[in-house]
């Protein structure tokens, strides 16, 4: 049985504009919501990170960790700053999301504009539109992007230098060439996440 509930113009015009005001300030809300959830996975991460520069120095320093617990917890560090990564992208696709409703809502008000309370800079579309690579992130979201693959970078390279030009080649086998190549592989993927929902973005807007 379908539900039928009459509603008359006048009520519709207000139950309307109470939704727009509503999700209007649920907005600020929201953002600040992620940002502090962000921050507590940004915690969560200091714990394996510590736990990976321990382990590389028991490795390489003193032997006493084997070559497979080693490259498992650097296989390991490199996923989990992919995670990160992906993490990262899919709160600022959320936010730019809702920042294109907030800005429709402030256009149907007449409230945004170049000589309105919120000027055109406020609208996400010409920043997503015109954008290649990083720049529809928000400055918030570019600086741990930028952190967390230059982490990836810097672990690779730390490693790579110690296998090639400290004399450990002797080490290098088929497994540790599996592993090395598979985190080379996940610091692409990172490096190019952005890009691709980029492209996506600029297809939904």
């Amino acid at each position: 049985m379908e539900l039928r509930i009459d509603i008359s113009e006048p009520q519709k015009s207000n139950f309307k504009q109470q939704l727009l005001f509503d999700f209007h300030n649920q907005f600020a809300e929201n953002q600040r919501t992620r940002e502090q959830s962000f921050l507590k996975i940004l915690a969560f991460y200091a714990a394996p990170l510590t736990g990976y520069i321990f382990v590389y120095n028991q490795y390489f320093n003193t032997n006493e960790i084997s070559k497979t617990d080693f490259y498992f917890a650097h296989l390991f560090a490199i996923f989990l700053l992919f995670v990160g990564v992906i993490i990262i992208t899919t709160f600022a696709k959320a936010f730019r999301r809702d920042q294109k409703l907030v800005s429709k809502i402030r256009q149907i008000c007449d409230i945004e504009g170049d000589d309105r309370v919120f000027p055109q800079s406020f609208n996400p579309n010409k920043r997503i539109q015109k954008s290649r690579f990083l720049q529809w992130l928000p400055d918030f979201y570019i600086v741990f992007y930028l952190l967390f693959v230059g982490i990836q970078i810097l672990l690779i390279s730390l490693v790579s230098i110690k296998l090639i030009w400290v004399g450990l080649s002797n080490q290098i086998d088929l497994f540790v060439t599996f592993i090395m190549t598979f985190c080379f592989g996940l610091t692409i993927l990172s490096s190019i996440t952005p890009y691709v929902v980029g492209l996506y973005l600029r297809k939904e807007f």
